[in-house]
């Protein structure tokens, strides 16, 4: 992204992806500092968006 696009609109094209991290693998992801929200059963699940386009307009 351009470090002058602060306040443009922007259009996206893409995909989301949802990715669910084992009970172990979130516990070590917490201690590193990374903020999850936990599921019930001590999984966490990470949404995502992967843009293939973005289009910035003034």
């Amino acid at each position: 992204m351009p470090t002058d696009s602060s306040g443009a609109r922007a259009r996206l094209e893409g995909t989301f992806e949802r990715h669910t991290w084992s009970k172990r693998d979130a516990d070590h992801l917490i201690a590193e500092g990374v903020a999850l929200t936990r599921n019930s059963d001590g999984t966490a699940t990470e949404v995502s968006f992967v843009a293939q386009a973005v289009e910035l307009r003034r």
